[in-house]
């Protein structure tokens, strides 16, 4: 009976460690992999970056005009534009990334703290391209506005009337709170938070008004469009 009992205990610790060092393999493999992740979650960040950096520069020249602007500004306008559209893309790049790789970083149990002060450090490096490539944007939409002809330009205006049109339901000539959430759903599949269209509201809704006016379209589709970016790549950090 003593032997016995030896055996099994000798058996049962030899069965727990090896399930203490394949689990000790697991581990490490799953550190790897998040150190890997991160890595190339750093790659694509810079990536993004450097892009909205050269965006950047390449609107440098775009001064505030009172005048029309001449034909090289629009080329200046249209270079940084396309380049800050460039930026965009990496941006989501990074957020699409983010949000597909979490899960498997979370597995790193003992890299946890690690891993989530990495993440906070590139998210707030995204969050500032992605707001360097709307400023971008804006600049170059305002310049190009000045130098379009006339012609052009009324054909714009109608385009956007028409665009406006078909989310003011109730046809006032503004856009309330639900036609607002109702055109980020329905042109950038975006539920588009409350304390969102606060904010628009706030800033670019005058006293009195009931709602957006058609002079602000623009401003909104950029809140809509740097809102939807931030929400992919904070998405990832509100599931910790």
């Amino acid at each position: 009976y003593a032997t016995n009992f030896v055996a099994q205990a000798r058996e049962k610790a030899r069965k727990l460690q090896e399930a203490k060092v394949a689990e000790e393999a697991r581990m490490a493999e799953c550190e790897a992999l998040t150190r890997g992740l991160l890595g190339e979650l750093l790659s694509l960040v810079k990536t993004a970056r450097d892009a909205a950096g050269k965006a950047h520069e390449l609107a440098k020249p775009l001064k505030p005009l009172v005048t029309d602007a001449h034909p090289s500004d629009v080329d200046v306008a249209n270079a940084a534009e396309q380049a800050a559209k460039e930026a965009m893309y990496h941006c989501s790049l990074c957020a699409d990334f983010l949000v597909g790789k979490r899960g498997e970083m979370d597995k790193a149990t003992r890299l946890k703290a690690e891993t989530a002060k990495e993440l906070l450090s590139l998210q707030s490096m995204l969050q500032a391209a992605t707001r360097q490539c709307a400023d971008v944007l804006k600049r170059a939409n305002t310049l190009r506005n000045r130098a379009r002809p006339k012609d052009a330009e009324a054909k714009h205006s109608q385009m956007e009337a028409a665009f406006f049109t078909k989310y003011d339901k109730d046809g006032d000539g503004f856009l309330n709170r639900e036609e607002i959430a109702a055109l980020a759903l329905g042109e950038y599949g975006f539920r588009v938070p409350s304390e969102l269209i606060d904010r628009v509201i706030s800033q670019y809704v005058g006293p009195g008004k009931p709602g957006l006016g058609l002079n602000r379209l623009h401003n909104l589709r950029l809140a809509i469009g740097l809102a939807r970016t931030e929400a992919q790549a904070l998405e990832a950090q509100t599931e910790r």
